[in-house]
């Protein structure tokens, strides 16, 4: 991998100036030189977020009307009935809305859409299946899915049923279902860049702002006492596992999320902090909930029913919630062997044929559920997009994932007529292909890149600066979580550790010895998921390094990851 050092900043002389104000060591400061604010006030809102500079929900197009129409429905005593995806976004979404309604004594009746014979969001096999179940009812919302579900939509009209959308899916055809819809990407000269980046949680979340306006305006019980602010734990949730950008809103979302997660009155997420092995004595990290919560939140849905997770974010009883929480974990456990079972099948295709610009990656067997992790997996590999497939109801299914130079929304829209369905992000895609379709789908793509690309993006790495072996302290670390929380759109730094020899070599661990232990300059690093690497002894070494706490047994601790290594070269910036 190429590494590329951050040039020398060159900012605005009143960004320059704040920053030399801010007492911060110079790693810290250079790091907020390299940042693109617009202003002195987003510089101080950036360092000091405040749940005041959330936007108006009603600047975000037919809230209001959607807002309106719930809030009548409820006085009517309505039935309601709720789509929802399947994954983080989708769950936490319906679980929000779980938590409004029953705070003022609303009902509503959620489904879920079973993944393995219904498909993924509003289909017509979903709305077949609530018209026999549920009907009569009035009214449908769907959340974390619909902006597509044309067919789907008129279904439920021709019943007589109205229909409202909360999502932030790219739509993938012409027409538009016949709904009031939320979805700023129908419309996106008319939002901010803050409302384009929200997940559909974070859309739901502005939706009960603004409809607890309108319950305070009508001085219903409980409204005034009600802080809106303790449902961030459930968006913040859903914003770091949707990789939706830390920016604006949603970085406001993360701050404060987490710290209701520290202290949720959720009897959920606590049992399910606990035996994702979370200490209560630390603050949560968005590391925490990609890489813990998320994953046992996501599980339920990939390999059986969301409505388990569901279960478990909305309910009280603490036996059963601990019950939910080890179910989850067991199936976590039995996703990550398929996963790693797929990969290495998957990787057989691949060497088979190397040197492609797109795969597209089929077997009957492999689990529709689990398909897009092993895409992503594959994809950050190969450096290239991956499309891994199943097999459903006699079509091939799955996911893909891209690499950030290739916008997947444009590459399926020139190969449409192969597709029978798509939708998704310019990064992630779900599709279902014709089985027959499966190989020239793949031509058409490496043709389209072939021709988009004379030569391929190759993997870079940015850093941000080199450290020093006296910067590499708990103080840094400290120091460096001023900028938090990090993800996608405000990424973790990475660190250059230069010229390191390793006193003693480093140690496999984990399952398959998938992992690997070294000492760097006196720290434990750990390199996760870089078993393979052969990282010699007794020669100057450059390691490319992120931060964080390891925390164990009731203490916390520096830890240094791992994020690529090479031996050192003469010359180059220290």
């Amino acid at each position: 991998m190429h590494w590329v050092f951050a040039s020398p900043p060159k900012p605005p002389e009143w960004l320059r100036a704040c920053v030399e104000r801010s007492g911060y060591r110079p790693e810290i400061q250079q790091l907020l030189l390299q940042k693109s604010f617009r202003d002195e006030t987003e510089y101080e809102a950036f360092l000091s977020p405040s749940l005041k500079n959330i936007e108006p929900p009603e600047k975000i197009e037919n809230i209001p009307e959607v807002v309106r129409r719930l809030h009548d429905a409820c006085v009517k005593h309505q039935r309601i009935v709720v789509v929802s995806d399947y994954d983080v976004d989708g769950v936490t979404s319906m679980a929000l809305l779980h938590r409004f309604f029953y705070r003022f004594g609303y009902e509503f009746i959620p489904v879920f859409p079973n993944r393995e014979k219904e498909g993924y969001g509003l289909t017509e096999a979903v709305t077949d299946r609530v018209l026999k179940d549920y009907a009569p009812f009035d009214l449908l919302a769907a959340t974390d899915c619909g902006t597509n579900s044309v067919e789907a939509v008129q279904r439920l009209r021709d019943a007589g049923v109205e229909v409202l959308i909360v999502d932030h899916h790219q739509r993938s055809r012409d027409a538009l279902p016949n709904a009031v819809i939320v979805n700023p990407h129908l419309n996106e000269a008319s939002h901010s860049q803050s409302a384009l980046g929200l997940c559909t949680a974070g859309l739901i979340f502005k939706c009960l702002h603004a409809w607890l306006k309108i319950l305070r305006s009508e001085n219903v019980r409980g409204a005034q006492e009600l802080r809106l602010s303790s449902f961030l734990d459930l968006v913040a949730l859903a914003t770091v596992a949707d990789l939706v950008p830390l920016q604006h809103d949603n970085r406001l979302f993360a701050a404060f999320g987490l710290r209701e997660l520290q202290r949720t009155a959720s009897v959920g997420l606590r049992a399910l902090s606990e035996v994702c092995g979370g200490d209560p004595s630390y603050p949560l990290t968005t590391e925490d909930i990609a890489f813990k919560l998320a994953p046992h939140i996501n599980v339920g849905g990939r390999l059986e029913s969301a409505e388990l997770p569901f279960e478990l974010l909305t309910s009280d009883d603490e036996a059963r919630c601990c019950l939910l929480a080890r179910q989850l974990a067991r199936k976590n456990a039995e996703r990550q062997e398929t996963e790693r079972r797929i990969a290495a099948e998957a990787e057989v295709f691949i060497n088979e044929r190397p040197y492609q610009r797109a795969y597209v990656l089929y077997q009957p067997h492999w689990h529709v559920g689990v398909v897009g992790i092993v895409a992503g997996r594959l994809t950050r590999k190969y450096h290239c997009p991956v499309f891994v497939l199943g097999q459903q109801n006699g079509f091939a299914k799955g996911s893909g994932r891209s690499i950030e130079e290739v916008n997947l929304t444009e590459l399926f829209s020139e190969a449409q007529p192969l597709l029978r369905h798509w939708g998704g992000h310019p990064a992630a895609v779900g599709l279902e292909v014709e089985i027959d379709n499966i190989l020239p789908l793949e031509i058409r793509l490496n043709e389209i890149l072939f021709q988009k690309f004379h030569d391929w993006p190759q993997p870079t790495l940015s850093i941000a600066s080199v450290l020093s072996e006296t910067s590499l302290t708990e103080d840094f670390l400290d120091e460096l979580e001023h900028l938090a929380p990090f993800g996608h759109g405000n990424e973790m730094p990475i660190f250059a550790l230069k010229d390191v020899v390793l006193a003693k070599p480093a140690e496999h661990f984990g399952k398959y010895g998938v992992h690997l232990r070294l000492m760097l300059n006196g720290h434990r690093a750990v390199g996760w998921g870089m078993g393979d690497a052969r990282i010699p002894q007794n020669k100057p070494l450059d390691f490319a390094v992120q931060l964080g706490w390891s925390c164990w047994n009731g203490r916390r601790t520096l830890q240094v990851q791992v994020v690529d290594w090479r031996v050192s070269k003469e010359g180059e910036q220290r």
